[in-house]
């Protein structure tokens, strides 16, 4: 699950998953949401195993967390 705070009535949000080298590889939303915090959940089972980096921008926050893909 990820987490993202929304500080406006309406953000455009975006989240998107990169490999090591920086190649955006998945997205994982893409929308609006209205103000407050509000959970993501996303299904990585079609990754390979190995590091990412979830990246999430909603014009005042450009936040990445490094997650690890296991068996």
């Amino acid at each position: 699950h990820f987490y993202i705070n929304s500080q406006t009535e309406l953000s455009q949000v975006n989240i998107d998953i990169y490999n090591l080298v920086g190649i955006k590889v998945k997205s994982l939303y893409n929308g609006s949401l209205n103000s407050g915090q509000t959970k993501i959940s996303y299904d990585l089972s079609d990754l390979s195993v190995g590091v990412y980096f979830i990246r999430a921008q909603n014009g005042f926050v450009d936040e990445v967390k490094k997650i690890i893909v296991v068996d």
